[in-house]
């Protein structure tokens, strides 16, 4: 029969038992709980000394991961209330904690940390035998306790495993919990590892989370947590959120936690999410941590399938840019993280860079002498003060939608359009749906009904990373939705000569008053190639999309100004219709300050509203290449910066223009241009000219193109970013080009291949 556990203060004089071929194991007591609800665990006195709880068994992170497998494993009749957490288990069932979540690291808290011995507390019901193990990877395990025991819900059952040290101290520490009734079901509703030990007197935390990275719910979330530590033992100066500014840098951060007068902060970049549990872990390690330049970082789960590692650390690659570790760790398979802690406890943190989603450390690294530097100077600055990049099993963090970002904080790569009267109708070239959709060309909202689903994929509107993150570079891609209705968000990574990538895959509700942003800044994480798109499965009924955008972090370049300059010859319907059309999207066009339209009117017969950001240049009958020409002229002469050469009717989408304002105002080459397609007049869903090249003849490439088809169009997108030719040139229908770096103007009058010239010839 099970014995009952004897209370303190008779643990002094209890028999330790020593099962055979195995090291002695102390015996279990059971301790008082303190009988209140704080976050905080119960504060319990070991052999007449304070503990700190290393870390609670849990059965979820709530708002990061919530994979069963990665937090009990059942065997047996095992079930969970997800009500209040319980574990129950019929007559012979068993539950294990050899899951990520809750396996304890010993080793990283071994060595990182001052451990006066090592305990695991249980509350629950019923007759069970307590196993607790130490797993290595390539050696026996070793079996630190078998306890039989009858766990009470009034009081916690603490078992010694302090002779881990023993076995080297280091390794994985779990614990199995077998029901022993043949008749009676067991339940678990409470687990923990203990140190002895307190707070350093006049340790305090700063939680610095910058603004629009979570909701505010997550403050809420975490403040007992932090008041609860503040209340436990020892003496906590304090524990408190700072929000900071979004373009606050982080040793800022550590500079106005020091200022404020803590000892040490927790930085979170602008899309992490943390439960109160890894802020707990968090603390702790902090608090008990030896060496005073030793920080802490924490695994960053994979957006779309939260069982795998997205990055555990970072790690220099050969060209010195930072490289994941452990991504695509499967964190249900117990080997798997057995393997990686190990190894994690045997680098002691040597050779990770820092992570931006999470960063604990002392503020004394910081000194008076220390300036602010940009996020990018952080990470090299802060390697040096580091001497230590601990990564504890079960820290997690994950990424989500960043919430209240503003458009000045963000420019707009390309918005979702859709198609238009009078230019083009083909619907595949905008997107795909498997079930009936409505737009509304007067709301410009496209509506579609439960489980319908639109998919993104399409010539218009997927986005080509590989061609912006070659010339611009955007630190971090957010995907930002405007509507009314629940949806599921699928975003893929189509990467050349690969398998996709599923940057994102959960459900949003969609609101027509803000905007909901999705981060998906990690896709450089795998690759900077290929075609980013998304798909919305609908939900809930009358699901509306009122508007869509990829947007990346930044401003736009008050230098760059972009001059459109338009030659025409007695086309007087054609010219003013495109005068009409431009004077509505300079209305409502973000960048409409940095433009300007210039006609020229080779023929002097047009009719043009002139207005602030319209102009009307009479001209004589030089042909294209002269009315171009006096074009680019007047353009530097009124100092823009950049020329955008198009044909009189305009017969673009005005996105078109954006598209091309926004990739020269980010662009990190002066010499960038920017050439546009043309598409077939017949048959619009043919491409005609998507660059081409001149060596000795014309050679127009992707002619030919369906560009309904997405395989068609992925195809000719990924060939088109990979090929760069010194014989390419663009078509002057719509052709965009810095002004500085022109050397050698077109020719003055009319000439056949005047364009073909004026490319080849800067």
């Amino acid at each position: 029969m099970p014995k009952t556990a004897p209370t303190l203060p008779d643990i002094a004089t209890a028999a330790a038992r020593s099962p055979e071929g195995m090291l002695p194991a102390r015996p279990a007591v059971t301790l008082p709980i303190l009988a209140t609800a704080a976050a905080r665990s119960p504060e319990v006195v070991l052999a007449g000394r304070p503990s700190l709880t290393l870390q609670n068994f849990v059965l979820g992170l709530p708002g990061v991961c919530t994979e069963p497998g990665m937090f009990c494993n059942l065997g047996g009749s095992g079930w969970v209330s997800a009500a209040d957490g319980t574990v129950f288990l019929a007559p012979d069932a068993h539950m294990r904690s050899d899951t990520y979540g809750n396996m304890l690291g010993i080793g990283n808290w071994d060595r990182a940390c001052h451990l006066d011995g090592l305990y695991l507390a249980v509350r629950g019901t019923g007759q069970v035998e307590i196993k607790v193990f130490q797993v290595k990877v390539g050696r026996s395990w070793e079996r630190l306790a078998s306890d039989l025991c009858i766990l009470s819900a009034d009081t916690e059952t603490v078992v010694d495993l302090s002779a881990y040290v023993l076995n080297g101290g280091d390794g994985a520490i779990w614990f199995e919990i077998s029901n022993l009734s043949h008749d009676q079901v067991a339940t678990v509703t409470a687990a923990r590892y203990l140190t002895c030990g307190v707070v350093d007197e006049g340790m305090s935390l700063a939680l610095c989370m910058a603004e629009g990275a979570t909701e505010a719910p997550q403050d809420r979330l975490l403040q007992p947590q932090l008041a609860a530590w503040c209340a436990g033992p020892g003496k906590v100066a304090g524990a408190q959120v700072l929000r900071v500014r979004a373009d606050v840098t982080p040793l800022e951060q550590l500079q106005r936690a020091k200022a404020a007068g803590f000892t040490h902060a927790l930085l979170m970049d602008g899309s992490t999410v943390i439960a109160p549990e890894t802020l707990s872990r968090a603390m702790t390690f902090l608090a008990l941590a030896r060496d005073p330049s030793a920080a802490l970082g924490a695994a960053v789960l994979d957006p779309a399938e939260k069982w795998f590692i997205g990055a555990n650390g970072l790690s220099a690659d050969r060209d010195g840019k930072p490289s994941p570790q452990y991504q695509g760790t499967d964190l249900r398979e117990p080997m798997q993280i057995v393997s990686m802690e190990c190894e994690l406890a045997e680098e002691e943190g040597r050779g990770l860079l820092i992570q931006p989603e999470f960063l604990g450390l002392s503020v004394n690294l910081v000194g008076p002498d220390d300036h602010a530097a940009t996020a990018a100077e952080f990470h090299a600055y802060m390697q040096l003060k580091v001497a230590r990049l601990h990564h504890l099993t079960g820290l997690v963090v994950s990424r989500q939608a960043a919430v209240g970002q503003t458009v000045g904080d963000l420019v707009t790569l390309q918005h979702v359009i859709y198609p238009e009267a009078g230019l083009c109708t083909e619907a595949n070239m905008y997107f795909h749906a498997n079930g009936p959709t409505n737009y509304n060309d007067s709301l410009g909202m496209l509506s579609f009904d439960e489980l319908t689903v639109v998919h993104f994929d399409s010539y218009f509107n997927a986005l080509n990373i590989g061609k912006w993150h070659e010339t611009c570079r955007p630190d971090g891609l957010y995907l930002g939705l405007l509507g009314r209705g629940r949806v599921q968000v699928k975003v893929y990574h189509a990467i050349p000569d690969r398998s996709w990538e599923l940057l994102c895959d959960a459900p949003y509700t969609l609101t027509s008053m803000s905007e909901t942003f999705i981060d998906l800044s990690h896709y450089a994480m795998t690759a900077v190639t290929g075609m980013i798109f998304f798909e919305l499965h609908a939900i809930s009924a009358g699901v509306q999309l009122m508007g869509a955008r990829y947007a990346v972090p930044g401003r736009i370049n008050p230098a760059i100004r972009l001059c459109l300059s338009i030659t025409t010859f007695k086309r007087e319907a054609e010219v003013e219709n495109t005068a009409r059309r431009m004077a509505q999207y300079f209305d409502t066009c973000d960048f409409a300050d940095q433009m300007h339209l210039n006609i020229v009117d080779n023929g002097n017969s047009a009719r043009i509203a002139e207005s602030a950001m319209i102009t009307r240049i009479p001209n004589a009958n030089l042909g294209g290449a002269g009315g171009f020409t006096r074009g680019l002229i007047e353009a530097d002469k009124a100092g823009y910066s950049h020329v955008l050469f198009m044909d009189d009717d305009a017969s673009i989408p005005m996105e078109a223009l954006h598209r091309a304002y926004a990739f020269l105002t980010l662009s990190k080459d002066p010499k960038a241009a920017v050439s546009g397609a043309m598409i077939s007049n017949s048959d619009k869903w043919r491409m005609w000219e998507n660059g081409a090249i001149f060596d000795r003849n014309c050679r127009p490439q992707f002619t030919g193109t369906d560009l309904r088809s997405w395989p068609e169009v992925m195809d000719m997108e990924f060939r088109s970013a990979s090929s760069h030719s010194n014989k390419a040139y663009g078509g002057w229908w719509f052709f965009a080009f810095p002004v500085k770096e022109v050397t050698h103007y077109p020719f003055p009058f009319f000439v056949r291949g005047d364009d073909i010239n004026f490319s080849l010839a800067n």
